[in-house]
């Protein structure tokens, strides 16, 4: 059984040891700011910040790769890969550039600029 603290506990900076963070399948009714559980549904400890339960973790969930790229994922270090010509763009750790005549007609067509207006 355990036992009932009713006032703070000051370790007067000691360390608790062997704690374990209280288990729950769902969020404990009438929270107050800055309580904590964990969730034994979702495997996630979980803070109170006065509103609404938090997950405590990343504030980046999943990376997505969009148009161009590819790799992403949800969990780990995540990787994303550019999908391009190698004569077309160069990159570098410092730099990324489009290459000599790496733009043709075709994709200035697809603009407002012409090779013979732009620069």
């Amino acid at each position: 059984m355990a036992q009932k603290f009713l006032t703070s506990i000051d370790l007067t900076k000691n360390e608790l040891q062997n704690a374990v963070i209280q288990n729950l399948a769902t969020a404990p009714s009438s929270p107050v700011k800055g309580q904590i559980y964990f969730n034994t549904g979702d495997d996630k400890l979980y803070v109170y910040d006065g509103t609404a339960w938090e997950p405590i973790e990343g504030d980046i969930q999943s990376v997505t790769a969009g148009n161009g790229l590819s790799g992403g994922g949800t969990s780990g270090a995540v990787t994303l890969d550019i999908n391009v010509d190698d004569s077309t763009i160069e990159i570098n750790s410092d730099s990324l550039r489009v290459k000599a005549g790496g733009i043709g007609a075709n994709e200035l067509a697809a603009t407002t600029v012409t090779a013979g207006s732009y620069g």
